[in-house]
């Protein structure tokens, strides 16, 4: 998903530079996230782009300040209890982020001693399930313990049977039935993917209640978690992921991924290379989720720490979360290179040292727009790299992220950095060719180098957008130049060309692009920014939808501006437009009904009345919910 809920906005602040003179022709505030400001002509449009982010957010409820903050991420791992707690929450996290994935929480082997007098009810009414012979016990009967406050169970098949069952199978039937099968959750998470038991409490385990150690403990405890695993596919029809967390590589193959919890503290090249073995192990849909912290001693400002387990994140496909430790997963941290778009991988992790097999030092892997590297030795290194990259720009961190052009960095011991490739043109954006372009946060702050934007294909001031039109994936490209609209296929096959006001028209056209229907494929619609009063409305492959159509009636001849968004959470955008120069300042906003008429559903006065400098509009998705803004200037 790139990202339609983000909370990275651009201003675009375009200037026209023509020898020595300046002049500012055109604000517009639009819904960009900086990293969509590729270069490559031909790529796919995709919901799979790096980074990935994820919360491992551990809390029995979720405040409803922690909503807008949490509906920021690809995936979230929230406890089980919040089904309980917090149903609404859940509902509105999916409001605010469609796209986003929710795994439900549940250790296997092991449940609180406080379970069944505590506050959580769903770990009472497990509790209430387990027969008292189904606990982990040594040889002398004695209940076993790892985790502070928790007590063992016995997850292999060798527990007693009670009742024509064993702890296994009122595991698995609890996740089916009161979890999964509430339909509020993607899948599972199942935490302590141990491959073995003695190495957590040692050899004096007692499997079936004999009063005598048995020395298969760890044969069967793996056993007993694959029949878990499987179980548990098998019982829900294969429909919800099964994620674990542990450092192992014996259940890849039988779940979709694992967090690798504690990332830093374990050796770079092993971890490395688990993650590795997971992405092509692990069953589809994979899901592989790296998790760094600050090993329960930090805080939100362990930049370092965090650009460590980011960019090793990024080697591989995975998700990425950090936060305080295992003592406490529960924060809500947000970093700068989380709003970065470097799209999808263009190929593997490569040593940049000669190195194989994730061997210690630095290792590169290259994006769509970007690029990350990693340092995974302990001393400082000078990478050149193949060209001229961007730093991003940072606020948290700007002695590290200031925005810099480079060709090579210093990159300090177990560090990492996220570069942009520089561009001379925008995706999914109306651009003005041969303009400079400055961009800006919603702050007023830099986030990106200015630029000329020149499509060398295009005229100076044609009016220019590369994006997906027909729904196929891929971006194709729309251009104004003078009176003439035309448009052409990713693969350069001309969609049509039409000069709506004949092609002696002399004034400039406004153009807004969008989905008006629903139905997955872009219209555009075209009207005179002066001397005309009608719009056009064409669909990707240029059929005329509606033609001569006057927003202000046909009296008008003052132009207008357009922009499309959507401003009432529906499943269609709708049609903004605004009085141009010499009119009163009214705006309106058009819904498109099933034959093609627009249905007027609100007018305002931007300004007062007497305004007469006319309104220029534009909308965008400011506060990271489903609804658009518009954005007024005159």
């Amino acid at each position: 998903m790139r990202r339609v809920w983000s909370v990275s906005w651009t201003v675009i602040d375009h200037m026209f530079h023509k020898r020595n003179h300046v002049g500012t022709v055109l604000t517009i505030l639009t819904l960009t996230i900086v990293g969509v400001l590729g270069i490559s002509h031909h790529e796919t449009v995709r919901g799979d782009g790096f980074p990935r982010t994820a919360n491992y957010f551990l809390d029995w409820q979720i405040d409803t300040g922690d909503i807008p903050l949490l509906a920021r991420y690809d995936l979230l791992i929230l406890d089980m209890e919040t089904q309980v707690t917090s149903r609404a929450a859940l509902e509105e996290l999916r409001l605010r982020n469609p796209d986003i994935k929710l795994l439900v929480y549940i250790t296997p082997q092991e449940i609180l001693a406080e379970a069944g007098s505590g506050s959580s009810v769903l770990r009472d009414r497990l509790f209430a399930r387990i027969h008292p012979d189904w606990y982990l016990r040594s040889a002398a009967g004695t209940r076993l313990s790892w985790w502070p406050g928790s007590r063992l169970l016995n997850v292999t098949d060798g527990a007693p049977e009670r009742g024509g069952m064993i702890w296994s199978d009122v595991l698995v039937d609890f996740v089916a039935s009161e979890l999964l099968g509430t339909g509020l959750w993607d899948g599972v998470f199942y935490d302590n993917a141990w491959d073995n038991i003695t190495w957590f409490v040692g050899t004096d385990i007692d499997l079936n209640i004999d009063g005598k150690i048995d020395t298969h403990a760890d044969q069967a405890w793996q056993g007993g978690m694959r029949d878990i695993y499987t179980r548990t596919r098998s019982l829900t029809h294969g429909r919800y992921p099964i994620v674990v967390n542990g450092l192992t590589n014996v259940y890849q193959d039988i779940t979709n991924g694992q967090m690798l919890e504690n990332f830093a503290v374990h050796a770079w090249p092993s971890i490395m290379r688990t993650y590795r073995d997971g992405r092509l192990a692990n069953l589809i849909p994979e899901i592989n989720i790296v998790n760094a912290n600050t090993a329960n001693q930090g805080s939100f400002f362990n930049f370092q720490d965090m650009r460590y387990g980011m960019t090793s994140a990024l080697m591989e496909d995975g998700y990425f979360s950090f936060d305080f430790g295992d003592t406490d997963h529960g924060q809500t941290w947000w970093y700068d290179e989380y709003d970065v778009d470097l799209g999808v991988g263009t190929g593997g992790a490569e040593s940049l040292s000669g190195g194989v097999d994730y061997a210690p030092g630095v290792w590169s892997r290259t994006f769509e727009r970007g690029l990350a590297i990693v340092n995974s030795t302990y001393s400082a290194e000078r990478v050149r790299l193949s060209g001229e990259f961007e730093k991003i720009h940072g606020k948290q961190d700007p002695a590290v992220n200031d925005g810099s052009i480079v060709r090579e960095v210093d990159l300090g011991g177990r560090d990492g950095l996220i570069l942009l490739k520089t561009f001379s043109r925008l995706d999914d954006v109306i651009f003005t060719n041969g303009y400079f372009t400055r961009f800006l946060s919603a702050e007023g702050d830099r986030v990106r180098n200015g630029t000329f934007l020149f499509d060398e294909d295009d005229l100076g001031e044609d009016q220019v957008i590369h994006t997906d039109l027909d729904g196929d994936g891929w971006r194709d490209k729309l251009r104004v130049r003078g009176p003439r609209v035309e448009a052409w296929r990713h693969d350069g096959q001309r969609l049509f060309l039409h000069f709506p006001y004949t092609a002696n028209f002399r004034e400039q056209i406004s153009v807004a692009v969008g989905d008006l229907d629903g139905d997955g494929a872009k219209e555009i619609v075209v009207g005179p920014e002066r001397g005309e009063g009608s719009l056009y409305v064409y669909s990707a492959e240029g059929e005329i939808l509606r033609q001569r159509w006057y927003p202000f009636g046909k009296g008008h001849r003052l132009g207008m501006s357009l922009a499309i968004g959507n401003v009432d959470g529906g499943s269609r955008q709708e049609v903004i437009v605004s009085a141009g120069f010499g009119s009163e300042p009214i705006v309106q906003i058009y819904s498109l009904s099933p034959g093609y008429d627009f249905i007027r559903i609100a007018e305002w006065f931007a300004f007062e009345r007497s305004h007469r400098r006319g309104v220029r509009v534009a909308s965008a998705n400011l506060r990271g919910n489903y609804l658009h803004e518009i954005a007024v200037s005159d």
